[in-house]
Parts: structure tokens; sequence; C-alpha cells
């Protein structure tokens, strides 16, 4: 579906059709050098990672890998993040939730490049974002919590993706971060 205010909603079609995988928590970024769109997904039926292409945001989506286990932990809840160097990044929980993993992606952004970081302060974390502001680059995650009762997020830093990130902080005590 898509929308021009919010209220109004028009069906776009299915982005992907599939009746024996169940993709879960799709994320789209845009690759300009090959000027086509890049969704991830987490394909819930066997843990790992998909990947498809379309030339439109809204799809249809082709296929190209529904098996990538982007750092050998296995898949779940997962991020896209491209700087503004149009280098592309992918997060991600592994799949049993006890860790956080950044890993770079290729240029065409269809699967990891090179080394992988696994961010040991946000072991038993999961559903990562990534971005930047100014020259931080921020991990927001949520707890894991086996009755799903309550997820607390919270957030780390780092001067590089691939970097060193800061033990997570509740991002809604009051600290003038964003002030």
């Amino acid at each position: 579906y898509s929308s021009n205010d919010l209220l109004n909603w028009k069906y776009e079609g299915f982005m992907i059709a599939s009746s024996s995988v169940k993709y879960t928590r799709p994320r789209v970024i845009y690759n300009a050098a090959s000027s086509t769109y890049v969704m991830w997904a987490r394909n819930a039926t066997i843990g790992r990672a998909m990947v498809a292409t379309s030339s439109n945001p809204y799809g249809p989506f082709r296929v190209y890998n529904t098996r990538l286990d982007i750092s050998g932990f296995g898949n779940n809840d997962l991020d896209l993040f491209v700087d503004d160097n149009g280098t592309g990044y992918v997060a991600h929980a592994s799949s049993d939730t006890t860790r956080i993993v950044v890993a770079q992606l290729s240029s065409d952004y269809l699967s990891p490049q090179g080394s992988f970081v696994n961010v040991a302060a946000l072991a038993n974390r999961a559903a990562p974002v990534m971005f930047r502001h100014g020259d931080v680059y921020y991990l927001m995650t949520a707890s894991t919590s086996a009755t799903f009762t309550h997820t607390l997020a919270k957030y780390s830093t780092s001067s590089s993706p691939l970097g060193t990130y800061s033990y997570p902080v509740n991002p809604f005590q009051s600290s003038g971060l964003f002030d």
C-alpha cells in the first residue's frame, strides 16, 4: 500500500508472492549505482535472510537469494543502513537473539562483503535499527523477552559502522542527546 497523507491508501499489489515461505520484517534500500531497490527480509521458515530486487520500491521484487546466512549465526530481526558515501550495511540479531551483528554489504547490496562485527555490548538484544547522526553511528535495539511483556529500547554508539559500540543506554532518560 502507498499513501500521500497516511489517511488514504492505495493497494500496490504483492511485493513478493510466496505460498510456502514466510518472509518477515522486510527492509528496502535504494542502490544508486544500479538504480535498483533491494529488499532484505527474514526467511522465517529457515531462519535465514532473503534478498530480492526491483526497479521500484513497492515491487514486484525478484528473489535473488532465500537462504543467506549473513554471519554464520542464523538470522532473526534485521535492518539496512546506507551511509553518506553509498556503502550499505546490514545489522541483524542472531537466530537465538544472543548477539547483534553488523556487516558491510557488497556494492550491489545483494550480499555481505568482507568482515562483520559481533557487537558484544548488545548481547541478548533484538530488533536492531541502525542510523547516523553527525559523525556518530547508532544501533537501537530492544531487549529480548520470552514473554514479550516488555521490550526496553536502548542505543549504542560508535564512530564507525563496523567499530566498537558503547554499552547500551536507555534513550528515554533525560540526556540532552538530540537537543
